[in-house]
Order: C-alpha cells, then sequence, then structure tokens
C-alpha cells in the first residue's frame, strides 16, 4: 500500500537486475485512478496482485486451523487484500472476486454441472441485455476501458481468422491492425 499511495518503490533500485525487463533505468511510477500501481520486485504489477490472491487462497484453505486465533487470521487476509487493491489492475481483482465465489461454493461442488450451467445462462445474459459480445460488456467493469478494449480487440482478431500461424509464437510482435 505504502508504493500504492506513494509511488515511491523501496525494492524500485532492483529492477535493473530484472532478467526479463526491457528498462533498465530501474523503477517508473505508473498512475492508475489517483493510485500508483504497485509491482514492488515483481516486473509487473498484475503478477503482484496475483501472488496475492493465490496466498489468499492457500491461506483461507487453513482457516480451520486458526479457530482459536480468528483475529490473526482476518489481520493476514486483510493484509493480502491490501496486496491485491495495491496492484490497481483488473486481473487480480477478478482473480479475487472468483476466489471469493468459489471457496464457499467448494463445499456444494458434487453440482458443478449446476454451477457451470448457470455461469453460461449469465454470459448469454450479458450478451443479449448489452447487446454486444459478453467479453466486451464485461470490460467495461475494469480500471482502464482502453487497455481492456485493447484485449477486446485481440480476442476479435484470434477469433475470426486473424491468428492463422500464430498460435504457438504469439502474433509475431507485427502490428495487429489497429496502430501501436
Amino acid at each position: 500500500m505504502y508504493q500504492s499511495i506513494s509511488g515511491n518503490n523501496p525494492f524500485g533500485f532492483l529492477q535493473q537486475y530484472n532478467a526479463f525487463s526491457t528498462h533498465t533505468n530501474g523503477y517508473t511510477p505508473i498512475s492508475r485512478s489517483g493510485f500508483y500501481r504497485a509491482n514492488l520486485t515483481f516486473g509487473v504489477s498484475i503478477m503482484l496482485g496475483l501472488y496475492f490472491v493465490i496466498l489468499m487462497g492457500c491461506g483461507m484453505t487453513l482457516i480451520k486451523s486458526y479457530q482459536k486465533n480468528n483475529i490473526l487470521f482476518s489481520i493476514v487476509m486483510i493484509i493480502l487484500a491490501l496486496g491485491v487493491i495495491a496492484s490497481m489492475s483488473s486481473g487480480p481483482l477478478l482473480a479475487f472476486i472468483i476466489l471469493l465465489v468459489i471457496l464457499p461454493l467448494f463445499k456444494y461442488r458434487s453440482y458443478w454441472k449446476l454451477f457451470i450451467g448457470m455461469i453460461i445462462i449469465g454470459l448469454i445474459l450479458v450478451e443479449v441485455a448489452s447487446n454486444s459480445p459478453w467479453y466486451e460488456a464485461l470490460s467495461r467493469l475494469t480500471f482502464s476501458e482502453e487497455t481492456a478494449y485493447y484485449r477486446v480487440l485481440l480476442i476479435r482478431k484470434t477469433f475470426h481468422g486473424g491468428m492463422s500461424d500464430h498460435w504457438f509464437c504469439g502474433y509475431g510482435l507485427a502490428d495487429p491492425g489497429w496502430g501501436p
């Protein structure tokens, strides 16, 4: 949360040693919705948020172990949730929401066919109500509609025949047809 509020990454100087980074000048704060996207030692803030979601999922499976110490469990879960929020990324927030839906339903996992049917019906209803593809309608719930729309265009390009011969290696670092 410190990095998300202040824009100062205490571990930013380590970015120059990241083997996968294209920026050798260290950490550059990226602003979104009045906050900064925290990434700590991760190269991308999305990975930081997903890391905290994974830790929350693992931690919530231990809830019975913390029966005597509910306060400690609650504090740890709040800290992990703040880590998800600090990434200021829609992907980890979506994963967090899915986690919060799946964990209570885990007890009823024998009804998985019913749950899959409900998801499909829900996506069809979203598509009918919005008069646009479901993935485009849900992209309006993100922090940045521009980056979400870029993903919508990639999905359209993929399913409308624009990705022939590119499935294994990506698009080939070529312009998909709508500009850089």
